[in-house]
């Protein structure tokens, strides 16, 4: 879900806290005097927040006076009850709290105007201040006026304070929050890191923006820092205590999240741990689980102790870090950090780890660990080798950004294949196809297969890829067949073949396409995962939706827990159109949802068309125009690339325009697609389902001739692959132009032929869709009662579905047809977002598993869920469920 801009950069994520101390401001002006009270910890906007309430106060009929308490001034008594009575105009301060209450009570109530007193740091104001204060918030009634204070805890404050009516205690910043903070360049996974990183504490975030370089946040290998500001605090609070504690304190930062206690008082060689852990927490440096596992107060806490650090200490303590953890790559990872000169034992050791069996299952970690290897080798060779190799698994995972770091670097390595197919990648990912096509043939014309028959059949299966988006499947087939032959031996050659059987099915080889996976016996995980995905792939395309599910679930699944996000976006997108085929579109928009914040987390433009297309399905289909229109708009503005993103980006927009009943908008949408070659693989029947939608445009639009043209070779190719779902739609197409043509009965003949195709298939709202325009020809044929028989059966299905737009063509047709259209109520009371929280959740999961799934915030699954119970009139998890197992949403 993709995060909003606020037009305010420097106020982000602070609106409700706003606008609640603005509601209290509106009780102060009505003569029902407020005491507001603002909590939160230093750095997390409390300051801001006030200083935004003043800028709205800037009118006539409010006086604001503004006071800050200061940790210097703490034991000077009467010091804010000073500041305040001489900015409303006082000449002398009372020497005792109740005189002085008393006098402040007066300057505030006896004004002509409503009175908004601010105290910031409350809670380094005095104590006779603060009891002043309270005298003041007994006796505030009828009063004109509001008394702000804000204070990192309500503890501070006297009773008659802290229990104010009005109450905002300021959150961390969620993802989107900071996205809003940051610059719109930054990656999505850099802002992620950003937020986990600082908490989510605006002071920290902006301090961090604001010193750090811009490659900072791409160099995953480097740790990020603590701010000036908060390093600072830290620092003081580590050199004031004991050496044990300064030692655990140091080991905790160094091993990183949650480290045991035992682990890290072995690290430090503490004598009495316990005793020193104590002293840490009582000083806000450690937290405890309270049995074994350490952690921090705050994120950034590690950071800043582990910035304080000289350069000799942090290396010992990674060393030994290295001996104690038993987790092999966060053994290795310390073992990187420890060694700051090259060290070709060190690279050798850190090369073994990133090739052990495991590595397919943690591709970033892999890569990471060969990155530190080219660091610390001793020649240039191995140096280059081994970068090459990292880049090239972070193209592999997915991590097109911390890959897309080292074109740069690349770019300067001495010429050779492998350095050219990395550029080639780089040239792919920045849109430049021609460039990239050009650096692969170079690269084959290089590389000699004999001597390097792995980097032979990568290169190879680079020019299997590039021919896929270029549509051009022969070429798939011959450098696909060639690639795992050259390199068996390679972690991705067993799951090359399935690039090569989507070319067989798309040239109507389904059984050979079939053959060709079932073949492959899986080295690893991986590639096994990659075999499932296109098994499911395949079952879809052959229409066989329910084993389709299962696999491309299944697969979505485990390269989510490997980190193939690349791979995972793509078979998403499938599964998203799978559950929508089916009539599973609560399902449909979650695995949507779910693509479209990979493609955005990964800054994948290429992928993107594919999870637009997904994304688009259902609220199209529901007439939810507004998110429609957004991912049409996306599909609009996208750059020109490849055949394969112009295929997509056509059905995109054209699925919205159809569902508005805009033909021709459809026409000039698909028009594109349409130009391509007709024996192209954008033909293929039923891989890219757009034929149906462009020929019922033109003979929406009175071009029956020229779409009966277009449909007839696209019917040949359906009828010799006996593909049922595009003979269904091509079928309902086919009677809607017979139909224009005055031809009844060739246009029922057709519609009783697509309802054939469909029935089998379990694919409700293609036959919704097709009981629709049959029970339209009916109706204008004066055959009535079958008209109401096919249009009644269209209206059940279509309401079940909430597909608003087609229910409202059919309940019109119904009253055309002399029917009562029933209640099925109006459009569906769930936005496409929140039918995707509402199922997830009904699922069972928790609101912190609802959102690592549609990967929002867990703030974000909250806010939902609150507004779907208000729509739906329910109050908690299990009525969703039930509400979702009985009917439409």
């Amino acid at each position: 879900m993709a995060p909003t801009r606020t037009p305010l950069p420097s106020f982000v994520g602070r609106e409700a806290e706003l606008a609640a101390l603005k509601g209290a401001l509106a009780e102060a002006r009505a003569g029902r005097a407020r005491v507001a009270v603002v909590t939160g910890e230093a750095g997390i906007g409390k300051s801001t927040l006030l200083a935004r309430l003043q800028h709205e106060l800037g009118e006539p009929a409010v006086r604001a006076v503004a006071v800050s308490g200061d940790a210097a001034e703490q034991e000077l008594p009467l010091g804010i009850v000073e500041q305040l009575l001489r900015r409303l105009g006082a000449r002398a301060v009372p020497a005792d709290h109740i005189a002085a209450g008393t006098a402040l009570l007066e300057e505030l109530a006896t004004a002509d105007r409503t009175t908004v007193a601010i105290v910031d740091d409350a809670h380094w104001a005095d104590a006779p201040s603060l009891a002043a204060l309270a005298f003041v918030a007994r006796r505030l009634v009828d009063d004109h006026v509001l008394l702000v204070l804000a204070t990192r805890s309500p503890a501070t404050l006297p009773d008659a304070l802290a229990k104010a009516p009005a109450r905002v205690d300021l959150r961390a910043l969620t993802v989107e929050e900071v996205a809003a903070l940051a610059p719109a360049e930054l990656p999505p996974r850099a802002v992620k890191r950003l937020h986990a990183h600082t908490g989510g504490n605006p002071l920290y975030t902006r301090e961090l923006l604001h010193s750090l370089p811009a490659d900072a946040w791409s160099d995953g290998d480097r740790p990020l820092p603590a701010p000036e500001s908060f390093s600072a605090l830290v620092a003081e609070r580590v050199a004031a205590a004991a050496d044990g504690t300064r030692a655990l304190v140091e080991a905790a930062a160094i091993l990183g999240s949650r480290p045991s206690l035992a682990v890290a008082a072995q690290l430090a060689g503490a004598d009495d741990p316990l005793a020193a852990l104590d002293e840490a927490r009582a000083v806000g440096l450690l937290t405890w689980d309270g049995v074994d596992h350490l952690g921090f107060p705050h994120p950034l806490v590690p950071a800043a102790v582990v910035d304080g650090l000289g350069a000799a200490r942090r290396a010992a303590l990674h060393v030994g870090a290295s001996e104690l953890v038993e987790d092999e790559s966060e053994a290795m990872r310390h073992l990187a950090a420890a060694t700051l000169r090259p060290d070709e034992a060190v690279a050798q050791r850190l090369e073994a780890f990133a090739h052990r069996p495991q590595a397919a299952r943690d591709r970033p970690a892999a890569a990471a660990a060969l990155a530190a290897a080219s660091r610390l080798s001793t020649a240039r060779s191995d140096r280059e080798r081994r970068l090459m190799q990292a880049v090239e698994w972070w193209f592999l995972a997915g991590d097109l950004s911390t890959a897309q770091r080292h074109a740069d670097e690349v770019a300067r390595m001495a010429e050779s294949p492998r350095r050219d197919l990395l550029l080639a990648r780089f040239a792919m990912f920045d849109g430049r196809y021609g460039e990239a096509a050009d650096l692969i043939a170079a690269a084959w014309e290089r590389v000699d297969a004999h001597a390097d028959p792995v980097l032979a059949a990568q290169i190879a299966y680079s020019r299997a890829f590039s021919a896929l988006i270029h549509l051009d499947d022969e070429q798939v087939v011959h450098w696909a067949g060639r690639a795992p032959d050259l390199g068996p031996g390679h972690p991705s050659a067993g799951g090359w073949p399935a690039t090569r059987a989507l070319a067989q099915w798309r040239l109507g080889q389904g059984e050979a396409a079939r053959a060709t996976i079932a073949a492959v016996a899986p080295v690893n995980d991986g590639v096994r995962t990659e075999l499932t995905a296109i098994r499911g792939w395949l079952a879809y395309l052959d229409d066989d939706i329910a084993a389709a599910t299962v696999d491309l679930r299944s697969a979505v699944d485990a390269e989510l827990r490997f980190g193939s996000y690349s791979q995972a976006s793509v078979h998403l997108a499938v599964l998203a159109r799978a559950h929508f085929a089916a009539g599973g579109w609560g399902e449909a928009v979650v695995a949507a949802e779910r693509a479209v914040a990979l493609t955005a987390e990964l800054h994948q433009p290429a992928a993107r068309p594919f999870a637009w297309w997904a994304a688009v399905l259902v609220p199209a289909a529901r007439g939810e125009w507004e998110v429609a229109e957004h991912y049409a708009r996306l599909a609009a503005e996208a750059p020109p690339g490849p055949p394969d993103r112009l295929v997509a980006t056509g059905i995109t927009r054209a699925l919205l325009h159809a569902a508005r009943g805009e033909p021709q908008h459809v026409v000039e949408a698909l028009s594109p697609v349409a130009a391509l070659d007709v024996a192209g693989a954008a033909n293929a029947p039923g891989f890219w389902p757009w034929q149906h939608l462009y020929a019922e445009a033109l003979v929406l639009v009175d071009r029956v001739e020229e779409a009966d043209a277009f449909l007839h070779p696209h019917e040949r190719r359906a009828r010799a692959r006996r593909h049922r779902s595009m003979l269904g739609r091509l079928a309902r197409v086919r009677g809607q132009l017979e139909a224009a043509r005055g031809e009844r009965e060739e246009a029922e003949a057709a519609f009783v032929r697509s309802k054939a195709q469909f029935e089998p298939l379990g694919m409700p709202y293609e036959l919704a869709l097709t009981r629709l325009a049959h029970g339209q020809l009916l109706r204008r044929v004066g055959q009535r009662r079958a008209a109401r028989e096919e249009l009644t059966a269209a209206r059940d299905r279509l309401a079940a579905l909430d597909a608003w737009p087609a229910l409202k063509r059919c309940k019109q047709e119904l009253t055309a047809a002399g029917a009562a259209a029933g209640d099925t109520g109006g459009p569906p009371q769930l936005t496409a977002q929140e039918q995707a929280v509402a199922t997830v959740v009904a699922r069972g999961l928790t609101n912190r598993e609802a959102a690592q799934e549609l990967m929002i915030s867990a703030r974000t699954v909250e806010v939902h869920l609150s507004r779907i119970y208000a729509k739906l009139g329910i109050s908690s998890r299990n009525a969703l469920a039930e509400r979702l197992r009985t009917g439409p949403t």
